[in-house]
């Protein structure tokens, strides 16, 4: 069984009985098809327990087509550098962040039957803002890389994220409230992307988040995965520093 590349997402023909199987991410996913039933088992292959546990979904159609499609979190994302990140007042900078992906998967007509929404990796979670005005998030440490980073890796899509700082004074770039459930995710020849994004840092430690949409490497206008959520409207976000606390899984 190996990793799966970004060709995993593409419909999948079974015949009756036969079971496909895919390691992508931390994941390994099996399927099959029996009469008017699909069978699914996710299981995480870090885990002690080797135990398989299959979940059964009865359908009422004999289509056996299964189709994996790639989301992004259903949270938004706090990126926080590996090492500090020091943006000069009036200075723009880009970075490329990869965010592991969730896998949902859909059968029927139209992608109408969804088996599963699952991530591809299991990521913690903090509190971001104060204790009564913030959100639940996803943590993720990158290295923020300042190149393209592409990769074939199915279970990441890239996100282009530009900074500027409009604060008049040095910022320090510890981490970012990305918020990827408002993210499409795109194919590109060799990778998956996700909408670009502008980070614009202002007075009071407030920030400006701008969804763009589409970027300039996608190979469709129509993206692979639709974002969860709908971007507020005129797609600017407002978002603050504030405090950081863990949760458990």
């Amino acid at each position: 069984m190996t990793k799966a590349t970004i060709d995993f997402w593409k419909p999948y023909p079974l015949t009756s009985d036969e079971t496909l199987s895919w390691t992508i991410g931390d994941v390994m996913l099996q399927a099959r098809h029996t009469a008017h039933e699909w069978q699914i088992a996710l299981q995480d292959i870090h885990a002690s327990n080797d135990t398989i546990s299959w979940k059964r979904y009865t359908t009422g159609t004999e289509e056996q087509v299964l189709e994996p499609v790639p989301r992004m979190p259903d949270l938004s994302v706090i990126v926080r550098p590996e090492e500090p990140v020091h943006l000069a007042p009036e200075h723009t900078a880009v970075f490329f962040v990869s965010i592991p992906l969730w896998l949902q998967l859909t059968a029927g007509k139209d992608r109408s039957l969804v088996l599963c929404d699952a991530p591809l990796v299991n990521l913690s979670k903090l509190w971001f803002g104060e204790p009564t005005d913030g959100e639940l998030c996803y943590s993720l440490k990158t290295r923020a890389r300042r190149d393209d980073n592409q990769t074939d890796e199915a279970h990441r899509a890239v996100c282009k994220v530009t900074m500027h700082n409009a604060s008049g004074k040095m910022v320090d770039f510890e981490r970012l409230c990305l918020p990827a459930k408002h993210l499409n995710v795109y194919r590109s020849p060799h990778t998956l992307r996700g909408d670009e994004v502008t980070v614009t840092y202002g007075k009071d430690a407030i920030n400006q988040v701008r969804i763009h949409g589409r970027p300039a490497e996608a190979a469709e206008d129509k993206p692979m995965g639709a974002a969860r959520e709908a971007a507020p409207s005129g797609k600017v976000i407002q978002r603050g520093f504030g405090m950081l606390r863990s949760f458990l899984h």
